[in-house]
């Protein structure tokens, strides 16, 4: 990819986490980071 002025931007892998109030998001998170 190029950006502006000619520079090569590398792409970042990015995972979306998503669903309801209370389902465990956060708690999916700290483990994985654990």
């Amino acid at each position: 990819m190029r950006g502006a002025g000619g520079r090569t931007q590398a792409r970042l892998p990015v995972t979306l986490v998503t669903g309801f109030l209370g389902s465990g998001k956060t708690t999916m998170i700290n483990a994985a980071l654990k």
